[in-house]
């Protein structure tokens, strides 16, 4: 038995429900605990959603930030631009990837 129903056992006993009220307080509680249990179980599927929704745009961002950094790499010596620069150029574009499906993405 559960605190609830203990407490309701307490209240018949002490004459301060019928046993007809405790059924119904019973039957209100349970449902109560029903749906807090869906509730919980639909959160924890949306966080989920969530995570692996933001796990797929990392790797999505990663991925292209690979490839920008691969090209600026490969171009270094048709460039007079420092390799230094190159890579904080290429780490700038991944943010502004990064944000940018983020920014398009806000309402989920």
């Amino acid at each position: 038995m559960n605190e609830v129903q203990l407490k309701i056992l307490d209240l018949i006993e002490s004459g301060k429900v019928t046993v007809d009220e405790a059924v119904k307080l019973l039957e209100v509680t349970s449902n109560n605990q029903k749906n807090a249990s869906a509730f919980t179980s639909k959160s924890k599927e949306n966080v989920e959603n969530l995570f692996e929704d933001l796990l797929s745009k990392v790797k999505t961002t990663a991925k292209s930030g690979k490839t920008e950094f691969d090209k600026q790499f490969n171009d270094r010596e048709t460039t007079d631009q420092d390799p230094i620069q190159q890579l904080d150029e290429s780490l700038k574009n991944i943010i502004r990837s990064f944000n940018k499906n983020n920014d398009q993405n806000t309402g989920i």
